[in-house]
């Protein structure tokens, strides 16, 4: 099931053990849904900015593929990762 709502990211910080790698948390309706890692603050800033925009996507993927001009080899590749997404 997917967590319904916007997703946003909060700051990024540096672990305390680990110096290299950094944390950045997904919120939603003001609790952690996820935490991206990563090793340096901008790779775990961009891992939390494209898990963030994740709902956002899958929304936006069932909507096209309602359109009546959608391509075939399209309309495949849509449904492969719609099913991907919701068959966590």
């Amino acid at each position: 099931m997917i967590t319904q709502g916007k997703w946003e990211t909060r700051e990024t910080l540096q672990d305390t053990k680990d110096p290299f790698f950094y944390h950045t948390s997904i919120i939603c309706g003001g609790k952690r849904v996820a935490r991206s890692s990563g090793v340096g603050k901008k790779e775990a800033k961009n891992n939390a900015a494209l898990i963030s925009a994740a709902p956002d996507l899958l929304a936006l993927l069932k909507d096209i593929l309602e359109w009546d001009g959608i391509l075939d080899h399209s309309k495949v590749r849509i449904i492969a990762a719609v099913t991907k997404a919701e068959n966590i």
